[in-house]
């Protein structure tokens, strides 16, 4: 790995000590910078220099997909590496079609972590052995997709907020819609899901993590 410098954004001071000692002992040629604020985060990114930025999506009343968007907006060339205790299996595809090059989860090895910032310091994607197995099964043995699939970019930003049990009223005020445009979405989503109450967007949620574990 080249000499470079890594951005690490986390709501938890232990996992960015976490994973500072990870790149220390992996990756000599990295430095790191760490913050758990996103302000201070985007500040850095704003004035400072850095070629890869390893960060957390879940950030109360705050737009993942829009998250990464904004940064790409500011600094087109940066890589971005989602990692999150955010489940894989639902959110990897919606996050790296926002922009960002790799995705990880918070449950997954040391080994994956390093693997995923070495392949993306190369300007590749990643996703991980585990989704990429499954994403081929599901498409040489014909086995149920993610249902979650069915969903456009706009309405799987809403969707992520109802699965975390955000209001409307909380969603329309996050992403700046008017709440009776969130509740068309909520309607629409509700409809390709193929259920009735936003507590069964929950559940599905659920079941089809822990079908797929």
């Amino acid at each position: 790995l080249q000499i470079m410098t890594i951005l690490l954004i986390d709501n938890q001071e232990i996992i960015l000590r976490g994973i500072e000692a990870v790149i220390e002992k992996e990756l000599p040629k990295a430095t790191c910078v760490s913050f758990t604020s996103l302000k201070e985060g985007f500040q850095y990114i704003e004035k400072g220099e850095c070629e890869l930025i390893i960060m957390e999506i879940n950030w109360q009343f705050v737009n993942a997909r829009g998250l990464i968007q904004e940064i790409l907006l500011k600094k087109p060339d940066l890589s971005i590496i989602v990692f999150t205790a955010s489940s894989e299996k639902i959110y990897a595809k919606w996050i790296l079609q926002a922009g960002a090059k790799g995705f990880v989860g918070k449950n997954r090895s040391v080994v994956e972590l390093i693997n995923c910032i070495k392949t993306v310091s190369k300007g590749d994607f990643y996703l991980s052995p585990t989704l990429l197995n499954r994403l081929a099964e599901d498409l040489l043995q014909k086995r149920t997709p993610n249902p979650f699939d069915k969903l456009s970019a706009r309405e799987m930003e809403i969707c992520h907020f109802l699965i975390e049990g955000y209001y409307v009223s909380e969603i329309a005020n996050i992403m700046k819609l008017h709440s009776s445009t969130i509740g068309t979405h909520q309607h629409r989503i509700l409809k390709k899901l193929g259920v009735k109450r936003v507590k069964e967007i929950r559940d599905l949620s659920q079941v089809y993590i822990s079908e797929r574990s």
